[in-house]
């Protein structure tokens, strides 16, 4: 997938034909969540020159047992998400695998159309709903209800399929990066470029790996509230997100949006722009 991605920026000419050599440009924000975090380290081993900031977001350079729950409890929880389940059964156990409590009980965050954010509008782009007055916009009790009846649509319009699920757990549990791999990263990307976000209550990359990721990346902890550029420029800030699930941009949308923007503007002072 790594590979698809370098030909897909080669196509749209974001990269050069010749991507091994050095960008003095610097001229990628590459941001991914979960797998695509793990994609997202794959391309900065292929591409680390090119790269001028490095978000990864509630992924791991490894799965592990979450330390949290007991070795059975473990495997219960990994073989449940392959195991058929009624569509009411699958829905529920993705909302509790992908968000915290509080997230899935507050009110309705898009209850009266779109929010000012625009972070997240259901499958229609924001401003492609606030330009079509026919729509008419569906509240909701809930955080959950909303992701609930998103969930269904998904899966009634076809765009989902077991199959798609399995061969991403596969190859989400076949990714490994060795201290060796993190530490390249580290050097020729520029630890002042990258950042790691991971919510402590996530189920389905538990937060000791996201942490250990930070770790093996060389990255220093920024705690809640802090601003990037308390940091030094060669420093890279590891964000540890208190009582917040795996869909981090979803929990806390308008901060998290900052957060990146900042990591951006670094890496686009860090390359002289």
């Amino acid at each position: 997938m790594a590979h698809d991605t370098l030909e897909l920026l080669t196509a749209l000419s974001w990269l050069p034909s010749n991507s091994t050599q050095a960008d003095p440009h610097r001229t990628l924000h590459i941001i991914g969540l979960s797998m695509g975090g793990m994609i997202c380290q794959e391309l900065a081993l292929l591409i680390p020159h090119h790269i001028a900031s490095l978000s990864l977001v509630s992924t791991a350079a490894r799965l592990t047992r979450d330390e949290t729950i007991g070795w059975l409890e473990h495997v219960r929880q990994r073989v449940g998400l392959f195991v058929p389940k009624s569509m009411d059964k699958s829905v529920e156990v993705a909302k509790k695998n992908m968000f915290s409590d509080k997230f899935l009980s507050a009110p309705d965050y898009d209850a009266d159309g779109p929010n000012a954010d625009c972070a997240f509008a259901g499958s229609t782009p924001c401003e492609d709903v606030k330009n079509l007055q026919e729509v008419q916009w569906v509240g909701f009790a809930n955080n959950g209800d909303r992701f609930a009846a998103q969930e269904v649509f998904k899966r009634l319009a076809g765009d989902f399929t077991r199959k798609g699920l399995l061969l991403q757990g596969i190859a989400a549990g076949w990714h490994y990066k060795s201290p060796a791999q993190l530490e390249e990263i580290a050097e020729k990307v520029g630890r002042g470029r990258i950042g790691v976000w991971h919510g402590t209550v996530d189920k389905m990359i538990p937060f000791g790996d996201g942490r250990e990721l930070a770790r093996g990346l060389g990255l220093r902890e920024l705690k809640e509230g802090r601003k990037l550029k308390e940091m030094g420029d060669q420093e890279g800030a590891f964000r540890k997100k208190p009582d917040v699930g795996h869909v981090i941009m979803m929990e806390e949308r308008g901060n998290f949006g900052r957060e990146i923007a900042e990591l951006v503007g670094k890496g686009e002072w860090l390359a002289g722009r």
